[in-house]
């Protein structure tokens, strides 16, 4: 097992610090494949840039990265991926908001990606895979999003949906533009499952798949290598690394760039207010 639960040394030595604790996968790692195709933690993940503007707006303002690479809304609750002082990364998550409340900042979470990408195989969505993967998030994901709330007090919370990364099966021919759309009930579905959980427990929504263009499927824009795209399979080769030539590709975590549109959306819905999404 990987090691992500350590604290910076402010926050074990119980100084009076400001801090921003990010939770969830390897979205929340920054991970990124190398150019040999091996993915690694970077410094340009949303997490990154979201510190980097929030502290230039409020000044000294600390991330505590908590996320785990392979993380499933099921090991978040019960550990086994990611080695953690208490187990798991929720349960260190609420022994960290407890022990400095008042003085956390922002809370950012992404959890449930790994949840669904198990179901798709060999470029295709198995149903019978994806069906369970829903049901297993309707008994997961309110639990973790009470108990985070719970935890974290009058700290603002935000929950990341998720763009679609297989709509670049689109690029395969008129067998891979079938798959590419088949995905998308279920990425829906994904989504207004975590967009629930998050709202039934005053957690506001990030609507990633918006700032993708994840639903635009009809309009089309013309892409340098690839031709005439739906807008929202563009998205997904400009902004992940889903349509990069081998090792790089395919692989279905943002680029820098893909980073900062998820950063961006973050920072919107905290300029708006902190009202969930619903749409």
């Amino acid at each position: 097992m990987v090691c992500c639960g350590a604290l910076p040394a402010q926050a074990r030595a119980g100084e009076r610090s400001t801090y921003y604790l990010s939770l969830g996968d390897s979205l929340a790692r920054g991970w990124q494949p190398d150019p040999s195709g091996v993915g690694r933690p970077g410094n340009e993940g949303y997490t990154d840039v979201l510190l980097a503007r929030e502290r230039a707006r409020t000044g000294g303002l600390r991330a505590v990265k908590l996320g785990c690479p392979g993380e499933t809304t099921l090991t978040m609750r019960t550990g086994g991926i990611c080695a953690y002082r208490r187990g798991s990364q929720l349960r260190a998550a609420e022994a960290f908001l407890r022990a400095h409340r008042g003085r956390v900042a922002l809370v950012t979470i992404s959890i449930g990606g790994n949840d669904a990408q198990r179901c798709v195989r060999a470029g295709a969505l198995a149903p019978a895979c994806a069906q369970l993967a829903l049901t297993g998030l309707e008994r997961t994901m309110p639990t973790i999003a009470r108990r985070l709330r719970r935890a974290a007090g009058e700290a603002p919370v935000v929950g990341i949906t998720y763009y679609n990364a297989f709509l670049a099966f689109y690029l395969q021919g008129n067998a891979g533009r079938a798959q590419a759309l088949a995905t998308v009930p279920f990425a829906n579905g994904l989504n207004a499952r975590l967009r629930r959980s998050y709202g039934d427990s005053r957690i506001t929504v990030a609507d990633v798949p918006r700032a993708f263009s994840s639903r635009e499927l009809v309009r089309t824009e013309a892409v340098s290598g690839f031709g005439s795209l739906p807008v929202a399979v563009a998205r997904i080769c400009a902004w992940t690394w889903m349509c990069a030539p081998a090792p790089r590709g395919p692989d279905i975590h943002p680029n820098s760039v893909g980073y900062r549109v998820i950063a961006t959306e973050i920072g919107r819905v905290l300029r708006r207010g902190g009202a969930a999404e619903t749409s």
